[in-house]
């Protein structure tokens, strides 16, 4: 998956606010993120080692 497919994917599943950004400095192994940006912050709903660990990271935390 590109950046370009999986933040229209973010903003299909999260709504207008949804995005997609990579971290690749993050000292962990999670740089993939999706999540809501609102105005003057982010807010990660889920993380992985790839866009597709980060959709499905994100799908089983909003099922809680």
């Amino acid at each position: 998956m590109t950046y370009v497919e999986a933040k229209r994917k973010a903003r299909k599943e999260l709504g207008p606010s949804g995005t997609a950004w990579e971290e690749p400095f993050s000292p962990l192994a999670f740089r993939f993120c999706i999540g809501v940006e609102l105005p003057g912050q982010r807010m990660r709903v889920g993380v992985g080692a790839s866009w597709d660990e980060a959709f499905k990271d994100a799908e089983e935390r909003t099922k809680k």
